[in-house]
């Protein structure tokens, strides 16, 4: 269970902030449409204390992970299985955890009766605008599964631009840190010996 940090607007048009626990967004809207708040934004809380998550903004998914997320949904799509339990499969099999708790978060805001483009806009920490709006697209034409799979191949493409740049960036820093260990050795070892 996680806790959700709120802003609402209650019958008298005053706005109320608070946090609530619940197992995902839309249990959240449900539990404060019931006491009669209109709900302006919903957040997850960031954790407090020595063990609370990471200090620099929200956790990341790896781009590899979403890849393999990407591929793995298009392929149960296409093989005519349900959204829903494509979800909660993907979400048992995944080993990211901040894939498998956005998962679980999506599976529950689609089962409530969002879309999935919805239900993914709510963790732009994992999925961007891009995919957000190709899967919006997807769904309205009806080609989710071919949409997918073109996200992870552009997906791929991208990762392999990036294992490129960082190869291509390795030899500079190695060729840097000989050049610096180079003068550091001359500078301590070679130069004081002709003073």
């Amino acid at each position: 269970m996680a806790t959700y940090t709120y802003t609402a607007v209650d019958a008298s048009g005053r706005t109320v902030r608070g946090e609530v626990d619940a197992e995902s967004e839309s249990l959240v809207l449900k539990k404060l449409h019931d006491q009669q708040l209109h709900v302006t934004s919903i957040s997850p809380a960031r954790s407090k204390g020595a063990g609370g998550g990471r200090l620099f903004g929200p956790s990341r998914v790896k781009l590899k992970n979403l890849v393999v997320f990407s591929r793995q949904f298009a392929t149960m799509i296409n093989a005519g299985i349900p959204m829903l339990r494509c979800l909660e499969i993907l979400q048992t099999q995944t080993k990211d955890p901040v894939l498998k708790q956005c998962l679980a978060s999506v599976g529950s805001d689609v089962s409530s009766g969002l879309s999935l483009n919805e239900a993914i806009m709510k963790h732009p920490a994992v999925f961007n605008k891009l995919y957000v709006n190709m899967v919006k697209a997807a769904e309205l034409g009806g080609v989710l599964d071919t949409i997918l799979d073109r996200l992870a191949n552009f997906l791929e493409y991208e990762l392999e631009v990036r294992s490129k740049i960082k190869s291509a960036m390795m030899y500079p820093v190695l060729v840097l840190i000989f050049s610096v260990v180079m003068l550091f050795a001359l500078f301590t070892f070679v130069l004081p010996k002709f003073k």
